[in-house]
């Protein structure tokens, strides 16, 4: 997003800037957003305090920046982000959740759901999940969809309802192969389970982290990059 002095005037810019490497990232990068993503993060937006010069002047206020990351996964945005801001910024770790014997012992689900992955291939089995707040639209539900069908892997599913109609005719053409969750999934220890390949979702940093500690491939929807849409803007 760039200094606290460009941030601020960022309403003033065409979106068409966005969509490509800005100048201020010293290293090779291809970062930048599509231009359905910048029209998608300004339509949501309250135009009376943009996210932008909310960011900016919480920056410009504070004395420090603490970050949910390591050097060892950003270390040159890390650095980056200092010289940008003209203030320290902190790496805090990635401080991942940890699953108790309670949360396992409390989980009535989960000895059928740990029966079902335990009879699956090693690192074969692949995780979906784009997270509760971000809504896909009709026509990415059915991408989706289609996707993991033709990928032919056994798989876990997560969506919000069933009663979505691409769901229901989804459901019966991959009968025996994957599973279609509804509402809250024990996230956690699923992707700890050893028949676990690969994880897709969006690009909520919780989800990414829970991933990225137990080493699975993750494959990130982009959909969710800059915060999930609820009641047409971001929260």
């Amino acid at each position: 997003m760039g200094p606290p002095a460009k941030l601020i005037r960022r309403d003033q810019q065409h979106v068409e800037d966005l969509t490509v490497v800005p100048e201020w990232i010293p290293f090779p990068s291809t970062v930048a957003y599509r231009l359905y993503e910048v029209i998608g993060i300004h339509d949501c937006m309250d135009p009376e305090a943009p996210d932008f010069f909310r960011l900016a002047k919480v920056i410009e206020g504070c004395r420090f920046v603490a970050i949910r990351s390591c050097a060892g996964l950003e270390g040159d945005s890390l650095s980056l982000l200092e010289k940008l801001y003209q203030k320290p910024v902190v790496p805090m770790g990635l401080l991942p959740a940890k699953v108790n014997d309670s949360e396992r012992a409390e989980n009535r689900d989960l000895l059928s759901l740990r029966q079902w992955l335990d009879e699956k291939i090693q690192n074969f089995v692949l995780y979906v999940a784009i997270g509760s707040e971000f809504t896909l639209s009709q026509d990415e539900m059915n991408e989706l969809a289609s996707g993991i069908e033709k990928s032919g892997l056994p798989f876990i599913w997560v969506v919000k309802t069933k009663d979505d109609p691409i769901i229901t005719g989804f459901e019966s053409r991959v009968s025996g192969r994957g599973l279609v969750w509804a509402n809250s999934a024990p996230q956690k220890q699923i992707l700890a389970h050893p028949s676990i390949g690969g994880f897709l979702t969006h690009c909520g940093w919780s989800f990414v982290i829970e991933g990225l500690g137990l080493g699975w491939v993750l494959i990130i929807f982009p959909g969710g990059f800059f915060g999930s849409r609820v009641g047409g803007k971001t929260p």
